[in-house]
């Protein structure tokens, strides 16, 4: 039964580390798994200096998860996911605004020895008032989405095989 309770977290831990995402304020309540992504923080590194002043949207203002799916073929663990992120600039900012855009990921590993075999992250779908940079971003923000996300499930790979292994 402890394999199974291991198994369940490694879902949450794989849907969190893959979205890389922070917490906010939402109409509904979340769902566990979306606490848990929030719990990560996702918009913080969204932001940048130029001309001597931070510029980003680097506060959640809100997580959804429509979908996840953990697959376990053999040793061969592989998960997707698809939701949406929205974030905000930080009460501190010279201005307000926010952007959004849908996110989709999977990846696929193996168990036996933690080698990760597959991460994409892609976004779509950018909105609010500072999409349109997000968007121009994209390729920057999939590709540190993806290499903050390997060290992660490594270690939740780890976790699940328990001490020793």
């Amino acid at each position: 039964m402890r394999s199974a309770g291991r198994l369940s977290a490694m879902t949450a831990v794989a849907v969190v580390v893959t979205l890389g995402l922070g917490t906010g304020v939402r109409a509904a309540p979340r769902t566990v798994v979306e606490d848990l992504i929030a719990a990560q923080n996702p918009c913080q590194g969204l932001r940048t200096k130029q001309f001597g002043m931070t510029i980003g949207v680097d506060r959640l203002k809100d997580v959804r998860l429509d979908t996840a799916t953990l697959r376990l073929e053999g040793d061969r663990l592989s998960m997707d996911l698809d939701g949406r992120l929205t974030c905000e600039t930080s009460p501190d900012s010279g201005f307000s605004g926010d952007a959004a855009a849908t996110v989709e990921a999977e990846a696929g590993l193996t168990l036996a020895d933690c080698a990760i075999e597959t991460i994409d992250v892609r976004l779509s779908d950018f909105g609010g008032s500072l999409g349109p940079i997000l968007a121009a971003f994209a390729p920057t923000i999939e590709a540190e989405l993806k290499k903050s996300a390997e060290p992660k499930l490594r270690d939740a790979c780890r976790d699940i095989r328990g001490p020793g292994n």
